[in-house]
């Protein structure tokens, strides 16, 4: 009976141990935690799933084995290192280590070895359990950096920075700016008012900001003067938002110091007052105008001029409609192309009708003034030339009468021999008839010949009046069509000089001219020529005249052999009125008449120069 009883009750022992067995081993697999137990000599005697998932190896494979049976020399020394020093104290021991799974994956664990203690106090083991604190170390890892980060931006912005508690308006903290700047340790303002560091210079600017905040919520760009720990004044540029902090509301305040920008704010419109000041009192009208075609200003001698208040013309649509007619849309095409350019440009005369209805003309130039509120501006300054422009004409008429004034003369050389030889057959056809011995076969050769150098001298009319012919418009020529035309009415006049003339053309271009205008040119070049030829007596007097072109312009070059100008007159030669003729040959208005034609006119280049035998002179005009 005694047997049968001990039978069931250790029967009973056994399910009771087996149920404690598998609730062990379910409770130890559940967790994620490395869990593992080792005997006195530190073999493993049990361990759960995520141990075997650890060492890579089956519970079988890691029972009754030791560290170096199942890890590395290194990770094995690290353990018993760990587990000796625990035994030596009799207390658990805690450690942290980033440790490697077989599958390179890294893991940081915490592990708490504690010793395994019988009723008697005898140790017979350890357990130890490892925590995998992978994700929250990562996690502080990125707090760690993510304020770190805060703190550089906090503290290393350029901008001042205050955190106030909302309710009781205690400073909470300040940045490493507010301490440079504002004189302050942060130990001096943290728990105080802004009041109580006297942070406000004006008290009415703390009741706007507070008011504004309370309204709105926060601050967006507000301007208020702030005081230093020294009492200097700072020029704040406020924004300032609602924050939360453990729970409780602050309010973010961010300060931009705009002292130096709004000293050189100030500086800047005292400059611009300035230089409106200049620009209004200037002499000559000035305009500035920009791509969007609004004209920002107009000066007093602008408006005096044109009669136009600034009010009238206040866009380029306008100003141009009004000062140029039908020609509007040829000047705006013309102001428009101003915008790209970096540097003055001169453009030209322009013929203005003003608000009487009168033409007044101006020589304009511009240059740009840069990039004024996002768009480029540009200034225009006007020369009022009306008078000039009437002188001009009037020593341009007198030009032509001195012109027309030689042009007789050569007429009058050339008609010179028609008519002896008209009046010499006409004086044979009388003798013929009083010696009664006319013959009707030699009459009809001296009509003949009337008729012949009568022909000369109508051909020699129409030379000359072609001359003086006023061109309207300009247009295509060839420079050596202007020569050749040029040479019929001075060639008499140099073959009468026994004055070699030479042509050279090697240009095919042609030019945009008013073609009586440049044959003047040619005239007065090729007649000044051959006055200094003859004045100086030159024993083999040559002309030569070359036509060729360079990249941009056609050249007509005109040299003689008359041993050149005077080094102290040269510079003076295109002055007008100026001339080294006595006052009965020379008015001095012949090559100043041509550097207006040539320059003014058409737009090209004359210049001189003297050579080895004489003077050149130089035309250049844009192909």
């Amino acid at each position: 009976i005694n047997y049968l009883k001990t039978e069931e009750i250790l029967k009973e022992n056994n399910a009771k141990y087996r149920k404690l067995k598998e609730l062990y081993e379910n409770i130890i697999n559940s967790t994620e935690n490395l869990m593992f137990v080792k005997d006195t000599n530190f073999s493993y005697i049990a361990c759960n799933h995520a141990f075997e998932k650890f060492v890579g190896k089956s519970r079988d494979e890691i029972i009754g084995k030791y560290d170096y049976d199942v890890f590395s020399k290194e990770v094995a020394d690290s353990f018993s290192k760990h587990v000796e020093e625990m035994l030596k104290t009799n207390k658990s021991k805690t450690n942290f280590e980033w440790v490697t799974y077989p599958n390179g994956e890294k893991i940081y664990l915490v592990t708490i070895k504690s010793p395994l203690v019988d009723s008697k106090g005898n140790i017979f083991g350890l357990v130890g359990n490892s925590i995998n604190m992978t994700k929250q170390k990562k996690v502080e890892k990125e707090l760690s950096v993510s304020n770190d980060k805060f703190e550089k931006a906090f503290n290393n912005t350029p901008n001042i920075i205050i955190i106030s508690n909302l309710k009781t308006g205690k400073i909470y903290d300040v940045n490493k700016t507010f301490t440079n700047l504002i004189g302050y340790k942060k130990d001096e303002v943290i728990g105080k008012t802004t009041f109580e560091i006297d942070l406000w210079h004006d008290f009415e600017d703390r009741n706007k900001y507070l008011e504004t905040f309370n309204k709105f919520g926060s601050i967006d760009g507000d301007i208020y003067k702030i005081n230093t720990k020294h009492k200097n004044i700072i020029i704040g540029k406020v924004h300032a938002s609602l924050i939360t902090i453990s729970g409780e509301e602050y309010i973010l305040a961010v300060a931009e110091d705009i002292t130096e920008k709004q000293k050189n704010l100030k500086l800047l419109e005292e400059k611009k007052r300035e230089l409106e000041t200049i620009i209004q009192e200037a002499p000559n009208p000035i305009m500035l105008h920009n791509e969007n075609g609004k004209v920002l200003l107009v000066n007093k001698v602008w408006e005096e001029l044109t009669g136009y208040k600034y009010e009238e013309i206040d866009t380029i649509a306008k100003w141009t409609k009004k000062a140029y007619g039908e020609k509007m849309l040829v000047a705006k095409e013309r102001m428009d192309i101003l915008y790209p350019i970096h540097g003055k440009v001169d453009e030209g005369e322009y013929n203005i009708i003003t608000k009487d209805g009168e033409t007044i003309i101006w020589q304009f130039s511009s240059a740009p003034l840069g990039i004024i509120d996002g768009v480029r501006t540009v200034i225009s300054s006007g020369m009022d030339i009306t008078e000039l422009k009437h002188k001009d004409d009037l020593i341009m008429m007198q030009s032509r009468h001195a012109a027309m004034g030689e042009m007789i003369g050569m007429i009058a050389h050339q008609w010179r021999q028609p008519i002896s030889v008209i009046a010499m057959v006409a004086n044979n056809v009388l003798l013929d008839i009083a010696l009664d011995s006319f013959d009707a076969t030699q009459a009809e050769k001296f009509a003949q010949t009337i008729l012949n150098q009568t022909s000369h001298l109508s051909k020699t009319i129409d030379d000359f009046r072609n001359f003086f012919k006023p061109d309207k418009e300009v247009s295509k020529v060839k420079l050596q069509d202007i020569i050749e035309e040029t040479i019929t009415i001075v060639n008499n006049s140099l073959i009468h000089n026994n004055i070699t003339l030479k042509t050279s053309f090697k240009s095919n271009s042609e030019v945009d001219a008013y073609p009586r205008e440049l044959m003047q040119v040619f005239v007065n070049i090729i007649n000044n020529a051959k006055d200094a030829i003859t004045s100086n007596s030159i024993e083999k007097p040559i002309i030569q005249i070359k036509v060729y072109d360079d990249d941009k312009y056609v050249n007509t070059e005109i040299c003689d052999n008359g041993k050149g100008i005077d080094a102290a007159v040269l510079p003076k030669i295109f002055d007008p009125y100026y001339t080294t003729k006595d006052e009965k040959t020379g008015t001095g208005l012949g090559l100043y008449m041509s550097k207006m034609i040539i320059e003014n006119h058409l737009n090209g280049v004359i210049e001189a120069k003297n050579d080895e035998q004489g003077a050149c002179l130089r035309v250049r005009l844009l192909k």
